[in-house]
């Protein structure tokens, strides 16, 4: 490399500016650092003379101060970005004067790409020493400047960090303290006055991956690493120039069912639709979890799954993998519009008889204005098949998420939250008579958010404080068995490294059933969100745990698959069907049915009505004229709805 090499060239010592000439003021990086967020020198005309490049990207790159020139300032940082965007030809262990505009782009102090022009003076210059990151630095608390800002820029290493959390977006998040980082009570720092703070745990930090390799690591593992700290998105992150990573991936199940128990288990789908094109990968990867993950429960209730269709393409996987395990798929649609749908529904098996599906406050409206709930509470009530039957009842949820609580669309979203908690906690008021589970996807912590307290609001707990109040409504007590679990498992989803519980079981004392135990089932929030639709991994589901809670029981489940199929009645029809096909049942008893046929799509096509059927022999003809493809026969009584796929052929 030729030394005095011009990159960019422009005068480095006079700007054109509308004004006239400009002098540039020559500083050191830890004077345009200064002992604050931001710069002292932002939107200022700068030369940086003969400083160590460190880093180089393909579109940036870091320069530090000498070590003899450093002011040794605590508070300080030596270091500092050089963003080119366009290609560029530096070395590391270059030494370069460096002209241009400082900027903060986002709260990181940088040469930003405009009038940018540097000189290497020399090369081959010995890198500074890195600044050792442990247990002490990132800290744990809260600091107006936090102790790695003096840091930002410079070289920075670390050994024997704690991934806690899965890479994402070419990001890993570490934490150097002994245990990985949870979610705590609420509003993030600095918070609101009044209201619960969370300090946000600085204790985490990233490691960026995208120029060495992706993150296709879970959390656990452990990383080694020297680079220089930077900071995006409002996360301090280290860019390496040496990194070593061990560990394994996290994926465990739940332990096998014991005699004289049952299950009932949720699982959030993550948007699972027959319309993607992943649908084939995603069907196998769930009815895999489904079955070694969760154990096949007796009762799934199940989130963000498109319609019935899919719902039973679910359903017939699990029964191709594992023929023993006969699952009838339950789904009402809810209140959202357009394409994108993402519903409640039940996965059933045999164990459970006399089933009901009731859909509650899909009605109710929002005092803002609209619909209340977009996914209805969706409530299963049926009968354990022991002897005499166990009465259950199992409420699903999915409640508005915490995207928006803060910002432009805040008020909604939080009115929207607190509103749809205390229509859900006069449903369990409502409902608390029988025996009642409620499960499903919260979209809630098991403490204050700060804003809203869902948690209490449905339990009846004491809270520590939100913006909206916790409404007296469940007065008999409703017990959270996520809390439970022990504590370093407290968890169903994991955003920006903090570990967090979504999904939640509760219920109130059930009469003939012992509550036993809950756990959640590991494989998914654990792991990067670029194996959802990796055929070849069986991690990443889902991008929420599912969980089961074990049920001891008075006496055992003794009942037949034909028992259950045939104790309301049997179902005939040709298959593939066409336009004069006939579908034929016979009825044990006068009953109330309902025939439905949905296309590939989760549309009704076809419905049909009788109102005490009498007991007996019944046959008719849908006579419809239907393109050639896949269609789902949907048939319900009082007792029992079964879902049949049919082949449609024209004759």
């Amino acid at each position: 490399m030729s030394l005095m090499k011009y990159i960019f060239p422009i005068f480095l010592f006079l700007f054109i500016n509308t004004n006239g000439f400009a002098q540039v003021t020559e500083l050191e990086i830890w004077q345009i650092q200064g002992d604050g967020i931001s710069s002292p020198y932002k939107d200022s005309l700068i030369i940086a003379p003969r400083n160590i490049v460190t880093l180089v990207t393909d579109d940036r790159f870091f320069i530090q101060t000498p070590p003899d020139r450093s002011d040794n300032d605590p508070m300080t940082s030596d270091g500092i970005m050089i963003y080119v965007g366009d290609p560029f030809d530096l070395e590391v262990g270059d030494l370069v004067t460096v002209t241009g505009t400082i900027q903060e782009y986002f709260d990181l102090t940088e040469f930003g790409p405009d009038n940018i022009s540097f000189i290497v003076d020399s090369t081959g210059v010995e890198l500074p020493s890195p600044f050792i990151l442990d247990e002490n630095i990132p800290s744990g608390e809260i600091q107006i400047i936090p102790d790695v800002e003096r840091l930002e820029g410079m070289r920075v290493s670390f050994s024997n960090a704690i991934a806690t959390g899965p890479g994402n977006d070419d990001l890993l998040s570490l934490t150097l303290k002994s245990e990985r980082a949870f979610r705590e009570p609420g509003i993030e720092y600095p918070g609101v006055s009044g209201l619960p703070v969370w300090d946000g745990n600085p204790e985490v930090f990233q490691l960026n991956l995208q120029w060495s390799g992706g993150a296709p690591y879970s959390s656990g593992v452990t990383a080694t690493a020297s680079g220089v700290l930077s900071f995006s998105n409002g996360d301090y992150q280290v860019i390496p120039d040496e990194v070593n990573i061990e560990g394994d991936r996290i994926f465990s199940t739940v332990r096998e069912k014991e005699a004289l128990e049952a299950t009932i288990g949720s699982l959030n789908c993550f948007v699972y639709t027959n319309t993607s094109g992943d649908f084939p990968t995603r069907t196998s990867k769930l009815a895999n979890y489904v079955i070694d993950q969760l154990g096949a429960p007796d009762i799934l209730a199940v989130q963000e799954v498109r319609d019935l269709a899919t719902l039973q393409a679910l359903a017939d996987k699990v029964s191709e993998l594992q023929p023993d395990i006969n699952y009838t798929a339950y789904l009402e649609l809810g209140n959202q519009s357009g394409s994108f749908q993402i519903n409640n529904g039940f996965l059933v098996r045999n164990t459970i008889q006399n089933i009901q599906i009731t859909q509650w406050a899909a009605d109710e409206i929002l005092s803002l204005g609209g619909l209340l709930h977009d996914r209805p509470p969706l409530l299963l009530q049926g009968e354990f098949a022991t002897d005499p039957p166990t009465p259950i009842g199992v409420l699903n949820l999915h409640l508005r998420s915490l995207g928006g609580i803060e910002g432009g669309n805040s008020t909604y979203v939080r009115t929207k939250r607190w509103e749809q908690s205390t229509s859900v906690a006069n449903i369990i008021r409502d409902l608390q008579y029988q025996n009642l589970v409620v499960v499903g996807d919260f979209n809630a912590f098991q403490f204050s958010d700060g804003y809203v307290d869902v948690l209490a609001q449905l339990t009846g707990d004491a809270s520590l404080g939100s913006e909206f109040p916790v409404l007296d409504i469940v007065e008999i007590p409703i017990t959270n068995h996520s809390l439970s679990v022990p504590e370093d498992q407290q968890y169903s989803y994991v955003f920006r490294g903090n570990a967090q519980i979504l999904d939640h079981c509760l219920s109130n004392d059930l009469e003939n059933i012992t509550v036993n135990e809950m756990q959640y089932a590991r494989g998914n929030s654990d792991n990067p969100d670029s194996d959802v639709d990796n055929p070849f991994v069986p991690y990443r589901a889902s991008d929420h745990d599912g969980f089961v809670l074990f049920l001891g029981l008075n006496d055992s489940i003794s009942v037949s698959n034909q028992d259950l199929d045939f104790n309301a009645f049997d179902l005939k029809y040709q298959n593939p069907f066409d336009q004069t096909s006939s579908i034929s049942f016979d009825l044990k008893e006068s009953t109330d049915l309902n025939v439905e046929i949905y296309d590939n799509l989760g549309r009704l096509v076809f419905q049909k009505n009788w109102d005490h059927l009498s007991a007996g022999a019944h046959s008719f003809e849908p006579q419809l004229d239907l393109v050639e493809g896949v269609y789902y026969l949907n048939v319900k009584t009082d007792e029992v709805q079964k879902t049949k796929k049919l082949i449609w052929k024209r004759n």
